[in-house]
C-alpha cells in the first residue's frame, strides 16, 4: 500500500462520516487562483513528500497548510465544535465581552488545538497500524518508492 492509500485509510478507518464528508469534499475542492485545483489525486502524498523531502508523520500537519480551507470552515467539523466549546467558557468567562484582539487570539489558540488534535490521531493510527520497510518519521526521497502494510 502507497502513503496515499494510508491517507485514505486513515481518513475512512479513524474519522467519523461527518469528519470523512467534510475532508473530502475540502480535499476535492481546493481553489488555487480561482481555478479548482483538488489535493488529493493519484500519488499525491508520495509526490509531495518526496519533493519536499518530509516524512509521513508529519504529512498530517502539512495537510492544513496544503489545504487551508480546513482551517477556514473548520466551523462545519464537528471536532473543531467541541474544542470551541470546550475552550470559550474558561476562556472568555461567562459575562465578558470579548475585545477584538481577544477574538484573534481565541481563534488561533482553537485553531491550534483543532490541528493537533488531528496530528495525535494520524500519529495514533499510523504507530497502531502501519508498518513498512522504513521508520515512518525518516524523509521520503525522489525516486525511491516505500510500501506499507495495514495491521489490524
Amino acid at each position: 500500500m502507497t502513503a496515499t492509500e494510508v491517507f485514505l485509510l486513515f481518513l475512512k478507518k479513524d474519522l467519523s462520516m461527518n469528519e470523512y464528508l467534510f475532508f473530502m469534499h475540502h480535499l476535492s475542492r481546493r481553489r488555487r487562483g480561482g481555478k479548482v485545483k483538488p489535493v488529493l489525486g493519484k500519488g499525491f502524498v508520495e509526490d509531495y513528500l518526496s519533493r519536499t523531502n518530509r516524512t509521513l508523520g508529519g504529512f498530517m500537519t502539512r495537510l492544513f497548510v496544503l489545504c487551508p480551507n480546513l482551517l477556514r470552515y473548520g466551523a462545519d467539523n464537528s471536532t473543531y465544535k467541541k474544542i470551541y466549546d470546550s475552550i470559550r467558557p474558561h476562556y472568555f468567562g461567562r459575562f465578558y465581552v470579548p475585545k477584538e484582539d481577544d477574538v484573534y487570539y481565541f481563534k488561533t489558540h482553537v485553531n491550534s488545538k483543532y490541528v493537533s488534535a488531528y496530528r495525535e490521531r494520524w500519529h495514533h493510527f499510523l504507530y497502531k497500524h502501519i508498518r513498512g520497510e522504513k521508520k515512518l518519521n525518516s524523509p521520503f526521497k525522489e525516486g525511491e518508492t516505500y510500501s506499507y502494510e495495514y495491521i489490524e
